[in-house]
């Protein structure tokens, strides 16, 4: 059996149609869900980027042990264990943070292919993009971003990236764009291994760096949802911070409509690797797994982007969808499930004993029946930063070291108030107690 995992950055649960969106376009993605198994209780447990990916390579929880920082030379590795068991390995990304001197993450994958170009990447260090940078970008009023990620610096180098397609004022091309390299890079190496006669045992990972901002969906993407009488600018790095002062009730609903179509242009550069594998025959042996590594702020708790180190299920919660060829057809598992989860759930799919290593465990008896409960609770947080749990009825965040504005413990009850507004710990101190000891003993539990 061959693996595929899509794995796409800052996609909101959200923001999918099988999610139940009903604006967003996202047919290649809903089909996969309508052919595979969606979780709608998985967690990513360690954030942001880096951590989440740590996770989904080791398959062990990052929370408690590791922030943004390189792989251990000792850890266990997916790729690395399938590579040792005869699968031809490839790892296709625009994920610039991954490729980063000493980060190690394309560490076990016979293949790498690099598509640069996204964000702050260093690539193009010339080129005058200025009335473009007027075009794209607003200064905030205090001058305060919290982000260096998010600052008209890096809107600079991002539109001076853009200049080898021509699209240094706005791309010409849908293809040109960095998402759609990293579907047609991933397809040249599935067409080299068909040529070469192997279709079988093949591990490919796919990593798009979008919807994450710069958000930047090419025409007639940038366009599809947006009010053509609407006056407001294309803000494609908006500030990180607090929303009040910032965008106004329509400029918001301008950015949301604007990252829309930075959605289903994603979806589209999905379906070219889905078509592709479908046409070739592929799909009938192949495990998938689509996974995003976490949400963002678009004016929930009064925030733009990921401006805090607070999990809140906006933040937290995030699409997971498992197609084996063979169960799981349409099916909604109640589990709740972790990134720990993904590299056990391969490596049972394909008969591999697990590394003694390993703390996720696998999903695919959830595949297979929607009503087995693999996981009671999830967690989630920021590496000494912020710790919570949920566990369908309730929702508990403690905070750790510098939090910006969190000390105090919070807890909302979900059944009442899915959107985590209203701390109700002072009317239940009992289960935040109880909560607290069982986060505790997890943590305590899985720590490296």
């Amino acid at each position: 059996m061959n693996v595929l995992t899509i794995i796409t950055d800052t996609m909101r649960i959200d923001d999918l149609g099988c999610f139940g969106n009903e604006m967003v376009k996202t047919p290649h993605l809903d089909r996969l869900a309508a052919e595979g198994a969606r979780f709608g209780r998985y967690y990513t447990e360690g954030l942001p980027t880096v951590p989440a990916r740590r996770a989904y390579d080791t398959g062990r929880f990052t929370l408690p042990s590791y922030g943004w920082q390189p792989l251990e030379p000792d850890e266990v590795l997916l790729q690395e264990v399938l590579w040792e068991r005869g699968y031809l390995t490839a790892f296709v990304s625009d994920v610039y943070h991954l490729f980063k001197p000493h980060m190690g993450f394309g560490r076990g994958f016979g293949h790498v292919h690099a598509v640069r170009g996204r964000e702050l990447d260093p690539w193009i260090d010339a080129g005058d993009v200025s009335d473009a940078v007027e075009k794209h970008y607003r200064e905030p009023d205090d001058g305060e971003t919290l982000s260096k990620w998010y600052t008209r610096e890096t809107l600079t180098q991002y539109l001076r990236n853009r200049i080898p397609f021509g699209a240094a004022d706005g791309w010409k091309h849908e293809d040109d764009h960095f998402a759609a390299q990293v579907a047609r890079a991933a397809v040249a190496w599935l067409e080299q291994c068909v040529r070469a006669g192997r279709k079988d045992k093949l591990y490919l990972c796919v990593d798009i760096f979008a919807p994450h901002a710069p958000i930047d969906p090419p025409p007639p993407y940038d366009r599809m949802y947006t009010d053509p009488d609407s006056t407001s600018k294309d803000i494609i790095i908006p500030r990180v911070g607090p929303i009040e002062g910032y965008f106004s009730a329509e400029e918001l609903d301008h950015l949301r409509r604007h990252r829309a179509g930075f959605v289903t242009f994603v979806d589209r550069c999905v379906g070219v690797l889905l078509d592709w594998m479908g046409d070739h025959g592929m799909l009938e042996d192949t495990l998938i797994v689509y996974v995003s590594d976490h949400g963002d702020f678009f004016g929930e708790h009064g925030l733009l982007m990921k401006c805090r180190p607070w999990p809140y299920d906006i933040l937290s919660h995030a699409p997971l969808i498992i197609r084996h060829p063979e169960c799981g057809h349409g099916t909604e598992p109640r589990t709740f499930a972790q990134s720990t989860d993904l590299m056990p759930t391969v490596l049972d799919a394909l008969g591999i004993p697990l590394p003694e290593s390993v703390q996720g465990v696998s999903l695919l008896p959830a595949v297979a029946d929607e009503e087995e409960m693999l996981r009671e609770f999830a967690v989630a947080g920021f590496h000494k930063r912020s710790e919570s749990i949920r566990d369908g009825e309730w929702s508990y965040y403690r905070w750790l070291g510098k939090n910006d504005e969190k000390t105090d413990p919070e807890l909302f009850h979900l059944a009442e108030d899915p959107a985590e507004m209203k701390d109700v710990i002072a009317d239940h101190r009992e289960v935040a107690a109880r909560l607290d000891q069982r986060l505790s003993a997890f943590m305590d539990g899985v720590r490296s």
